[in-house]
């Protein structure tokens, strides 16, 4: 009678092959047609009916390596008529989250956190500045579950942690990489919306990141906000400063650590308002160090009826409740006398009044 050897499992030819002398497992799993993709990392067992018994029992057990077996001795193992070959489905782990590849992916042998991420593509654009944790099964007397087994932020994809880098994988893992944590721009800036918050993101480096102030908000404010502990929604603020320029005018602010959730907003430029006897009326930007002097300067000069002696400002009170009037000599200062000019504030009127003929 012919003899036979018996193919189950993850093969592309399963049933009943025909047993040739010195038949080796390489040659087996070649009759067989191979191995299908979803046994290519799975298990290879060989099962062999016992003397004078209908019994089975299990005389090899190894592993596939990519559809190859590991050594060239378990490839040059004889198999005998009647045995059974056997490629199990193989072992898995799955990957979640913002990567190029989600999904279910064979567990190779020595895979590593850093391997399974590669293979997934990698960390999407949505995930660049998230977290990867890993997730494994447990089970205890009080039931069974999944528990995070380690954790690591990442920058710009790269894992920070060479430990959760070479974390060896088990099966049935769950690898995830959560969203990036971020930030948000509002304002007069070049590119308004929410941004991923970089490791060591500053003030300074977010608002070149969005491509800096647009010419409203070059003499405006610059402010953080940042979320309260323990309270749903609100909101702080923590540090603020003028702009000149589009320049942060304090170190401290430039410097300053942005956390995620932050609100990062650039204020429009601040103004000041000429009206009367001078060439160009209207609004203009409050610049650094701006005077009186310079702000008529800047709007035209004189005109032939305006008065050196009648120039005035109208400053808010205080109290918000009215205005103060301000006289201004602009004859003493083109006279040389600097102490009397007047710096401008934000709001602040310039009147320039008709002199007496």
């Amino acid at each position: 009678m012919s003899r036979k050897i018996y193919t189950y499992g993850q093969l592309n030819k399963r049933g009943e092959v025909m047993y040739e002398e010195d038949m080796t497992l390489l040659k087996a799993l070649s009759l067989a047609g191979g191995v299908t993709p979803d046994g290519l990392f799975g298990k290879v067992i060989i099962r062999r009916r016992q003397k004078e018994s209908h019994r089975y029992k299990k005389v090899l057990e190894t592993y596939l390596d990519n559809g190859m077996l590991r050594s060239r001795k378990i490839e040059d193992t004889l198999l005998k008529p009647d045995d059974i070959l056997i490629v199990e489905r193989n072992k898995t782990i799955l990957i979640q989250g913002e990567v190029v590849k989600r999904g279910r992916f064979p567990l190779e042998r020595g895979m590593t956190v850093l391997r399974a991420l590669l293979q997934a593509g990698g960390a999407n654009d949505n995930g660049k500045y998230g977290k990867i944790k890993l997730r494994r099964k447990w089970r205890g007397k009080k039931g069974s579950g999944y528990r995070d087994v380690v954790e690591s932020r990442l920058n710009e994809g790269v894992i920070e942690s060479s430990k959760v880098e070479e974390t060896l994988l088990r099966a049935d893992d769950i690898l995830v990489v959560e969203r990036n944590r971020t930030f948000l721009v509002e304002g007069e800036v070049v590119k308004r919306g929410r941004f991923p918050l970089e490791e060591g993101m500053t003030v300074l480096r977010a608002l070149l990141s969005v491509g800096g102030v647009k010419d409203s908000g070059r003499y405006g404010r610059i402010r953080v906000r940042r979320k309260e502990e323990g309270k749903t929604g609100g909101y702080r603020d923590l540090v603020e400063a003028k702009l000149n320029e589009g320049a942060i005018e304090s170190r401290e602010v430039e410097d300053t650590v942005l956390e995620p959730d932050d609100i990062l907003i650039v204020e429009g430029n601040e103004k000041f308002y000429i009206y009367g006897e001078v060439n160009k009326r209207g609004e203009f930007d409050l610049k650094k160090d701006m005077t009186v002097f310079r702000a008529i300067t800047i709007a035209g000069g004189f005109t032939k009826w305006g008065s050196e002696s009648r120039v005035s400002i109208l400053r808010a009170n205080r109290e918000g409740s009215g205005f103060e009037r301000i006289k201004v000599d602009i004859g003493k200062v083109i006279k040389g006398d600097a102490t009397a000019d007047i710096s401008l504030q934000p709001g602040d009127t310039i009147i320039v009044s008709t002199g007496i003929f």
